[in-house]
């Protein structure tokens, strides 16, 4: 006898609230009539062993049921471990129908009796109100039980917590206490939020050399916004200036799909910081960032589109790129639509329209558009000839740094 359905058995996905949480399950066949679910938590790398019998007409969710009823003769004999699975298992609804209540169970069952995961997961649902209220303050209360007694998980949601002020009065210093303890131990997002407290000088001293060594070790465990952060630092004017350093953690950050790092890398190949310039390339990573709706990469693609770099120029490609950051508030993508209005380019001529888009830049305090709206009155063109409000927004664009506009003010 051959059980086909077995392996679509191991379905047990595990990591509450997709937090770092997790199980290794696999399956056994070696004997015709016995089923073993093995069963590793990757978070402490510690494994066990259900077993049990097969029959003919077992099917996938048969045999889901049977190791669900083993679960929970093991979590009602005081295996914590159980508690655990049974607690996710009703929370994701694996082989049984979701049921937030009995996950609350089963995550309380396993707290009380002192388990830090079982007091993490119990912080978890009390802070998202999943099968109980939601109270904040419990929640922290169980975060805390659970980080004194070295949960890192725990420790890293106490410092985001206190960091962020959230339930609870901001702490900076008690932030980067948790942080640094969750970090020692390997925690990805509190080494790279410790990375930033020491880059930016929060609670703790300033310090360069401590925002890289902790910034590192979370970048070197893959964490994009990591990766993306380190290479920020080595991008800025200071101690860690390294271009070339700067292009290979926006690589990183960006082959893993961040937005923000494949525009960054887009402008690197776009000026040649890093990397020898490359407009093609450029716009490659542009186009990766804009499709998922980065307004600046939108904008950066427009530009490239309206001016022929990297890409054959075409005004109604720029159009469309500038309109779709636009939507998202983009001032200078929408300065730059009434530039195509004014100047037809892709489009009918028209000062009517460019002057309604340069009036939404400009309400915006873009300078640019503050001084074209200034000539359009100024000329009469798009608005009606008003000398007195092109000098009004001749002045603002002034103020906003534009020096011809003050220039215009002058005279």
């Amino acid at each position: 006898m051959t059980l086909k359905t077995l392996k679509l058995s191991c379905s047990l996905k595990v990591g509450l609230l997709g937090l770092a949480y997790g199980l290794a399950i696999a399956c056994n066949t070696a004997h015709a009539n016995a089923i073993t679910l093995n069963i590793t938590d990757v978070t402490e790398s510690r494994s066990y062993s259900i077993v049990g019998d097969a029959s003919d007409n077992y099917g996938v969710l048969s045999i889901n049921r049977y190791f669900i009823e083993k679960l929970q003769q093991r979590a009602e004999n005081g295996d914590d471990s159980a508690r655990i699975i049974l607690g996710n298992s009703y929370y994701y609804g694996d082989g049984v129908t979701i049921d937030h209540d009995k996950s609350y169970y089963w995550f309380q069952q396993s707290a009380q009796q002192g388990s830090a995961k079982g007091q993490y997961f119990m912080g978890l649902m009390t802070d998202a109100g999943d099968g109980v209220a939601q109270n904040t303050a419990e929640a922290m209360r169980w975060y805390l039980k659970s980080a004194t007694q070295g949960y890192k998980a725990a420790q890293y949601n106490l410092g985001s917590k206190y960091e962020k002020g959230e339930g609870i009065e901001q702490n900076y210093q008690e932030a980067a206490k948790w942080y640094q303890k969750a970090a020692e131990q390997g925690d990805s997002g509190a080494q790279n939020n410790l990375g930033l407290m020491y880059e930016n000088g929060y609670s703790v001293p300033k310090n360069d050399f401590k925002a890289i060594e902790w910034l590192s070790k979370a970048a070197n465990q893959d964490m994009a916004y990591a990766q993306y952060n380190l290479a920020g630092f080595y991008g800025d004017d200071g101690i860690g200036q390294d271009y070339d350093k700067s292009a290979f953690w926006y690589r990183k950050a960006a082959e893993q799909g961040l937005p923000q790092a494949q525009y960054d890398l887009g402008w690197f190949y776009a000026q040649g910081k890093g990397v020898n310039q490359d407009y093609t390339k450029a716009v490659k990573w542009y186009l990766k960032a804009a499709n998922q709706g980065y307004s600046d990469a939108q904008y950066n693609l427009g530009w490239m589109f309206n001016n022929g770099k990297g890409v054959e120029q075409d005004y109604n490609k720029a159009m469309d790129w500038y309109l779709k950051a636009a939507a998202q508030g983009n001032e200078v993508a929408i300065n730059n639509i009434g530039n195509l209005y004014e100047k037809g380019l892709g489009v009918a001529v028209s000062n009517t329209k460019a002057a309604e888009w340069y009036l939404k830049a400009a309400n915006q305090g873009y300078a640019l558009a503050q001084s074209s709206l200034g000539l359009m009155y100024f000329e009469g063109r798009g608005v009606v000839k008003d000398e007195a409000e092109s000098g009004e927004w001749y002045k603002k664009s002034c103020n906003n740094g534009d020096q011809p506009s003050c220039e215009m003010i002058k005279d």
